[in-house]
């Protein structure tokens, strides 16, 4: 910050005496020698502002000011819809089974229609204990009020006149990960479309997960076997949404289906149509391992005629379900942080260690105030590092501090 200096000429006062002469009446006395006149007042000196001293090598630039829509006061329940893709099969006619945990092995299309509580919290899908047993109350609880199937021809135009009317042509698409039945998935969709205040076409792809904890080994079978239609899935929207910018938010086991849909026998096999417009790539709780990751990041990496993603992966200490997955498959997977934070060629990786969410602490990426900040840095604003105040470089790697970080950071 430059000082500022302030200058200031003090003149010199001069004060003349006048000598009085007495008179005598007989003989006048001579005038008094006149006095030579005083010297003029020296003339101010110019006094040059000094140079202002160089930054601070340490000083970071104070951060632009962000917030959240979801900071406002609600004041009224508020109405969100969001497209959908899947291949679960159909269950039910209500909304909230109308989709199961059988692969239908075909893609199905429609929107969602959701509704947000006035009382709604950042990274808070709302769920009373009472909803169970007398329904949800849309006052008090995130609703899951309408899923419509639509055509695929009808589908992909209502996609294309919602990206048009974005100021970035753009759309995201959230892939859930394990653990997680369709309700689920569309009501965390709808908090993160929300909460981020997303302008574009906001998508959830819904692989057919058993939402069942005990299911692990069954969700990644399934996890692979969706990786199919999860690529052609993309490639549609890269080539019928008029997108620009198309952004993916990855969750847990979501990210064995996205490296899957963009690799093929082990080795890379990105997309053609989909990797010019790939913009924002965020890779949260990864259940992915070292190997996974690294054909994940050559696939992501500049084609030609194109600059690549900008991928973020965050990871973590506390990840609950992650160290799980490293018992089950015996290898640690790339989101879960155990000793030395991973540093892969092409990628961002944050620890997001510091972060706070449920007793698992495995979805911090869509309920830590600070990681919705990130999302909407990365997404919304298109920000680089050095203005993510909340975070802070050490050692190849970036860490979340919030309020606490260094002033020197690694901005």
């Amino acid at each position: 910050m430059k000082a500022a200096f302030r200058c200031a000429v003090v003149g010199a006062g001069l004060v003349v005496l006048a000598a009085c002469a007495n008179w005598s009446h007989a003989v006048p006395a001579p005038p008094p020698a006149p006095q030579p006149p005083p010297p003029p007042p020296p003339a101010p000196v110019a006094m040059e502002e000094p140079p202002s001293p160089p930054p601070l090598a340490t000083a970071a630039p104070p951060p632009p000011a962000l917030e959240l829509p979801c900071q406002k006061p609600l004041g009224k329940i508020q109405p969100v819809t969001l497209f959908y893709a899947t291949n679960r099969a159909r269950k039910g006619s209500q909304a909230e089974t109308f989709y199961g945990s059988n692969n239908a092995n075909d893609l199905a299309y429609g929107t969602l229609h959701v509704t947000i509580p006035p009382t709604h919290t950042c990274g808070k899908v709302e769920s009373s204990f009472t909803e169970i047993i007398l329904g949800p109350n849309p006052n008090r609880d995130m609703v899951l009020k309408e899923v419509r199937p639509l055509s695929r021809d009808a589908y992909f135009t209502a996609v294309s006149q919602k990206v048009s009317a974005s100021r970035r042509r753009e759309a995201f698409v959230f892939i859930h990960g394990y653990n997680n039945t369709f309700k689920e998935a569309a009501l965390r969709a709808a908090e993160i479309t929300f909460d981020l205040g997303f302008e574009g076409a906001p998508i959830l792809f819904s692989w057919p997960s058993k939402g069942n904890p005990a299911k692990y080994a069954d969700d990644r079978f399934e996890a692979r076997r969706s990786a199919v239609q999860l690529r052609i899935f993309l490639n549609l929207l890269a080539t019928r949404s008029g997108a620009e910018e198309i952004h993916v938010i990855v969750h847990s086991m979501g990210n064995y289906v996205f490296q899957n849909a963009l690799s093929k026998d082990g080795r890379p096999n990105p997309i053609p149509a989909l990797m010019p417009k790939l913009h924002e790539v965020v890779l949260a709780a990864a259940d992915l391992g070292e190997t996974e990751v690294q054909v994940l990041a050559q696939a992501l990496r500049a084609t030609p005629g194109s600059k690549g993603p900008h991928v973020t992966l965050y990871a973590s200490e506390n990840d609950n379900a992650l160290k799980m997955s490293n018992v089950v498959n015996r290898r640690v997977p790339i989101g879960l942080i155990m000793g030395m934070v991973p540093i892969i060629a092409g990628i961002d990786v944050i620890d997001a260690s510091q972060l706070k969410c449920d007793f698992l602490a495995h979805s911090c990426f869509a309920e830590d105030p600070f990681s919705l900040l990130e999302m909407q840095a990365l997404i919304g604003e298109q920000w680089d590092a050095a203005k993510r105040a909340w975070i802070a470089a050490k050692d190849g790697h970036w860490y979340f501090c919030g309020g606490t970080c260094p002033i020197s950071g690694g901005h």
